[in-house]
C-alpha cells in the first residue's frame, strides 16, 4: 500500500468502501474492485475504527492502487465522506464491505459518463445472491422509471443503492457529500438534494 501522493498521476475513478468490522466479508468485496475491466482508478478503504483484523486483511493486497484510511469509528457517512475527501479521481463509486462489482462495472458506468457529459451520474443494476454466490434475484431499476427523475422518485421507489452509481466528483462538492448527522438512509438524503440540484 502507498500513500495517495506517491500517484505520478490522477486516476479516472476513485472507488470509496467504508467498512467496520467486516474483516471476514472484505476480501471478496477487495477482490472484485481489483477485477475490473477497467484498470484506472484509485481504491479507497476506510477504516471505521474496526475492532477486528481489517488492517490485516487489507494488508495482504499489494495493488498500489490501495489506499488504507483508518479513523475513528464516526459511522458511514462520515466515512464515505472522509474517502470524498482524499479521492482524486473524476469520478466516484462507492462499495459496502459486504458487496462487491461484477468486472465490467467500472468500465460501463465510465463509458456512459464520457459519452454523455451532461450527466452527473451513472445508473446500475444489482443482484441479490444467496451464501453460495448463486444469483437469487436481479433488479434493473431503470426499467419501470422515466429519464428524468424526481425526488419523489429518489424517495419512494427505492430507485437505487450507492454501490450502483457513478457520480462526477463535482457533483457531491456541489451538495456537501453525506449529512454525518444521519445514521440510516444517508443514501436517500444525498439522492434527493442532488436531484433538488438539478
Amino acid at each position: 500500500m502507498i500513500n495517495q501522493d506517491e500517484f505520478l498521476a490522477s486516476p479516472m475513478v476513485s472507488v470509496i468502501l467504508a467498512t467496520y468490522n467486516r474483516a471476514n466479508m472484505l476480501s471478496r468485496a477487495i477482490e472484485g474492485v481489483l477485477c475490473q475491466t477497467f484498470m484506472d482508478f484509485e481504491f479507497i478503504i476506510v477504516d471505521d475504527g474496526s475492532k477486528d483484523n481489517t488492517a490485516a486483511v487489507v494488508g495482504q493486497y499489494s495493488d498500489p492502487r490501495i489506499i488504507y484510511k483508518p479513523v475513528e469509528h464516526g459511522e458511514r457517512a462520515r466515512a464515505r465522506n472522509i474517502g470524498i475527501q482524499i479521492s482524486r479521481g473524476k469520478y466516484i463509486s462507492f462499495l459496502d464491505s459486504d458487496d462487491w462489482y461484477l468486472p465490467e462495472k467500472l468500465a460501463e458506468q465510465v463509458k456512459v459518463l464520457e459519452e454523455n457529459p451532461e450527466a452527473g451520474m451513472t445508473l446500475g443494476g444489482w443482484q441479490i445472491v444467496n451464501e453460495n454466490g448463486q444469483v437469487i434475484h436481479e433488479d434493473h431499476p431503470w426499467e419501470n422509471l422515466s429519464p428524468h427523475l424526481t425526488a419523489e422518485d429518489w424517495l419512494f421507489r427505492g430507485t437505487a443503492n450507492p454501490n450502483t452509481i457513478l457520480f462526477r466528483r463535482d457533483w457531491f462538492i456541489r451538495v456537501g457529500g453525506f449529512d454525518t448527522d444521519l445514521i440510516t438512509v444517508e443514501d436517500t438524503d444525498l439522492w434527493i438534494r442532488l436531484t433538488l440540484a438539478g
